[in-house]
């Protein structure tokens, strides 16, 4: 994302896509197996410091809506959305 890596700078990249109406396409995904440390976001470096995402959005102005869209639902919706519904026979 554009910016530094600080919780700073990736907390104001979530408040300009939410300015520009993208709240509902902003989806948080993590892989940290195999993640080199030149990717991750200083303080939320690993699983255990992921939960501490909530409040911190919560504490920039984000409301539990849109914290629940960007940590999880907006993905939900994304996968039901986009993955084609299949049948077994379908598949064979």
């Amino acid at each position: 994302f554009i910016g530094d890596s600080s919780i700073k700078s990736f907390v104001k990249h979530l408040k300009f896509f939410r300015k520009v109406g993208a709240i509902n396409n902003i989806a948080i995904g993590s892989d940290f197996c195999g993640m080199f440390s030149t990717h991750t976001i200083k303080g939320l470096e690993d699983s255990e410091s992921l939960a501490l995402l909530p409040d911190i959005l919560s504490k920039n102005g984000f409301s539990d809506t849109d914290i629940n869209k960007i940590l999880w639902k907006n993905s939900i919706l994304f996968i039901k959305h986009n993955l084609r519904k299949t049948t077994l026979t379908d598949r064979l």
